[in-house]
């Protein structure tokens, strides 16, 4: 009788690395999928600030002649624009892991290291909240509407700062979140428009926020006195209304989008991200600390903006 021969598998898995290299582009990834940087030129930024050419070029065109004289006006600047540089800081006690799928993988640290599903969830949860963060500080930062951050020149400020007084309203009494004032509101944004603007329309897109969106759709309803498709609500007079999930609900802009641009940290300590665990490093703590840096910017080329903003 022949002797059956017993086969196995043997399989041995270990991680020892104390941090997960790819912790910043997990990051980075869902930084990078905020609609701000997804409906925006991104230009990679060196150290703390990244540039933008901006300028105006007028009356350079003329009639015809066999020796035109020189005429038109140019005025052509390198533009900085500073990032909005921030960085984390937090530890994560492995006594929090008693009850999770984690504890075993904890409790074996010297062997196997950092489990990797839990880093990543650390990543992929900052990257989230930056998200929003980001979106936030891009399109409203310092622009003075209560409830504003304070940190960095968004969009909104950036506009204020540049574009003539007459393309650019405050108002107290038309709120863009009430379906009894959000025509006006828009209205009297449209109203702040060049003639250049109106006249191309199509190369322009107006930003709000869902719930003003939400008061604009109420009010077309209103009007009809009957349903309407949900989809009419993006669009005002021919312009093509972009939804930004964290710009203002006091505010509403026109802008070129090809004149508007996102800068991020590319390279060097801007961009980082660790996931550290400081019981095999000797550090007398029983927990994970996660570290890092990062940075954006919004600028702005040209003046071809409006902006409208309810400050009651």
């Amino acid at each position: 009788m022949s002797e059956r021969i017993k086969l196995a598998s043997t399989n041995t898995i270990t991680q020892t690395s104390d941090t997960v290299e790819s912790l910043a582009q997990i990051m980075a990834d869902e930084l990078l999928s905020s609609v701000t940087f997804q409906k925006f030129r991104q230009v990679p930024a060196v150290r703390d600030k990244f540039r933008m050419w901006t300028g105006t070029l007028t009356g350079a065109i003329q009639a015809y002649a066999n020796a035109p004289a020189e005429s038109g006006a140019s005025t052509i600047s390198d533009e900085e624009f500073t990032l909005i540089k921030k960085s984390v800081n937090h530890l994560v006690y492995y006594q929090e892991f008693a009850d999770t799928e984690f504890n075993l993988s904890i409790s074996n640290l010297k062997a196997q290291g950092l489990p990797v599903p839990f880093t990543e969830f650390l990543s992929m949860e900052l990257g989230k909240q930056s998200r929003k963060t980001a979106e936030d500080e891009l399109w409203n930062a310092n622009a003075a509407l209560t409830g504003d951050p304070a940190t960095g020149n968004g969009f909104a400020a950036l506009i204020k700062a540049n574009v003539p007084a007459g393309q650019q309203a405050l108002t107290a009494v038309l709120d863009p979140t009430d379906a009894a004032d959000v025509d006006a509101f828009l209205a009297a944004l449209v109203a702040l428009c060049t003639d250049d603007m109106i006249g191309n329309k199509s190369s322009y897109k107006m930003y709000m926020n869902q719930k003003v969106n939400d008061a604009w759709y109420e009010h077309l309803a209103g009007v009809a006195a009957t349903n309407i498709p949900q989809n009419t609500a993006m669009k005002y007079l021919n312009w093509d209304i972009e939804i930004i999930p964290n710009i203002s609900n006091r505010r509403v802009i026109i802008g070129n989008p090809d004149h508007m641009a996102v800068g991020m940290g590319v390279s060097g300590d801007l961009v980082d991200l660790q996931v550290v665990d400081l019981y095999t490093k000797g550090d007398g703590i029983n927990g994970a600390r996660m570290t890092g840096n990062w940075g954006y910017a919004a600028g702005i080329a040209a003046i071809d903006f409006a902006i409208n903003e309810f400050t009651a």
